[in-house]
């Protein structure tokens, strides 16, 4: 097929597809090209020699204890306690690719997790860019309890460069 015919022995493969599903009426879809598509990957990368497999998750499929203020690189993924299609899709394209990591040398792979990404190129906009217009067009917003990170898309793209051309193999956030 088209991935077999086009990913060879010692590429980098990045998974970075996504489809974001806040109002929770994509299941199938999102299923289909959050988890379902990194699995398929994740086998043709198998099937090759010296592939370097980073997968960019989102902080919606990490699980946050109540009570806790700060949260820190997962060391496993629960997607049955995530909410919203989107966050348990990724949550399960996380755990899927962090336990192959665990499993030993063969799979070398990573995963990078940003926190709300923004910046330049936000054409569509995105729903952070949503906002943050809203803000500059004085529309009243919501608040989030707590807080939240924001980082710039340039520095998720020096993150994952940087982390695809090293030997790291875990869970790293990428913040601002």
């Amino acid at each position: 097929g088209f991935l077999s015919d086009n990913i060879l022995d010692n590429d980098i493969v990045i998974s970075m597809a996504g489809v974001i599903d806040l109002k929770n009426n994509k299941k199938v879809e999102t299923d289909k090209i959050n988890f379902q598509a990194v699995k398929t990957l994740v086998k043709v990368v198998e099937q090759r020699k010296g592939i370097r497999f980073i997968l960019v998750g989102s902080v919606d499929g990490v699980y946050k204890e109540k009570g806790i203020d700060k949260i820190y690189e997962p060391t496993d993924f629960y997607p049955d306690k995530v909410l919203g299609n989107y966050g348990k899709s990724k949550a399960r394209a996380m755990k899927f690719v962090l336990d192959k990591i665990k499993c030993g040398a063969d799979f070398n792979g990573a995963i990078a997790i940003p926190s709300a990404v923004i910046g330049v190129c936000d054409y569509k906009p995105s729903a952070v860019g949503k906002v943050v217009l809203g803000v500059i067009n004085n529309k009243a917003e919501f608040g989030i309890k707590g807080g939240y990170n924001f980082v710039s898309v340039r520095d998720v793209a020096k993150g994952i460069y940087l982390l695809a051309k090293s030997e790291k193999r875990d869970v790293y956030f990428i913040s601002g």
